[in-house]
């Protein structure tokens, strides 16, 4: 270089210039994989989805993109023909799409990316770590949804004091749903229907306004839905309910209850009148 530094430069422009220009001109890379904080940066473009291909979604959860206003798209993957089909049926304009896969751990996240990208797709990027990797979503703690509790379960949570929420308001707005709901039957239904409404909103406010009570009431569920069999105070209560939701049995022992007593007549007596 020292010298003949116009040789070196000379040289060096040689080599340079055509890795630049190439670099430039390359064709840009369809698939590969990325970190989940740079997958969840990336959803912020109008083309880029997330595609979630576990299994166990119900059970375990699935991220939370409503921050994007995106939600996460969900296909199975399985080795069967038709998982190609069943990705582009899920997007409008696969082919300005880009993706970024999201599996269990890294699993097949990676083949998936390959496949989608050979097949329609702009791109298709697997997500390293998955959701439970050592890198993976939940270790960057990204945001994320667990999985949805049936009625039951959330009962047994409240309960069992693992829910923070309070199991009054729930109750009593339940029932005032019910209440609500109503206005949909016709007319005499609708009456029919508030009447329980209110009888159940009486129990709830009994059974749950003083602590003792609360206390004896949420026993006494408890056994209900270890046992499917219910208390006797609990079944009184809902005997009550049924009263006014079948007024034609309340009305049976209302009549019933002012029946006259009619006394027996005997032979004696019969004798002694006509005496």
């Amino acid at each position: 270089m020292t010298a003949n530094p116009v040789a070196f430069l000379a040289g060096l422009a040689a080599v340079g210039v055509p890795l630049i220009v190439f670099t430039a001109l390359a064709t840009p890379q369809t698939f590969g994989s990325v970190s989940a904080v740079d997958a969840f940066s990336s959803l912020e473009k109008p083309n880029a989805e997330l595609l979630d291909i576990r299994d166990d979604v119900k059970l375990e959860g699935s991220p939370n993109l409503k921050s994007l206003k995106k939600k996460a798209v969900q296909v199975v993957y399985g080795e069967s023909d038709d998982f190609v089909e069943k990705v582009l049926a899920k997007f409008k304009n696969p082919e300005a799409t880009t993706l970024y896969i999201l599996d269990r751990v890294d699993g097949n996240s990676l083949a998936v990316a390959k496949l989608l990208a050979n097949n329609g797709f702009e791109g298709a990027f697997a997500i390293k770590g998955g959701v439970e990797g050592p890198n993976g979503w939940k270790k960057n703690e990204l945001p994320w949804s667990p999985p949805r509790k049936g009625i039951f379960d959330g009962l047994k949570d409240i309960l069992n004091g693992t829910d923070s929420s309070s199991i009054v308001p729930t109750t009593i707005g339940a029932a005032a749903a019910a209440g609500i709901g109503a206005a949909f039957f016709t007319e005499a239904e609708s009456l029919l229907q508030l009447l329980g409404s209110v009888a159940i909103i009486q129990i709830v406010a009994k059974k749950f306004l003083f602590a003792k009570d609360r206390e004896k009431t949420i026993k006494d569920l408890s056994i209900f839905l270890d046992t499917k069999v219910a208390p006797k105070d609990l079944t009184d209560d809902l005997k009550e309910v049924g009263k006014v939701l079948l007024p034609n049995g309340g009305a049976a022992e209302a009549v019933s209850e002012k029946k006259p007593k009619v006394e027996s007549v005997t032979k004696e007596t019969v004798v002694g009148k006509v005496a």
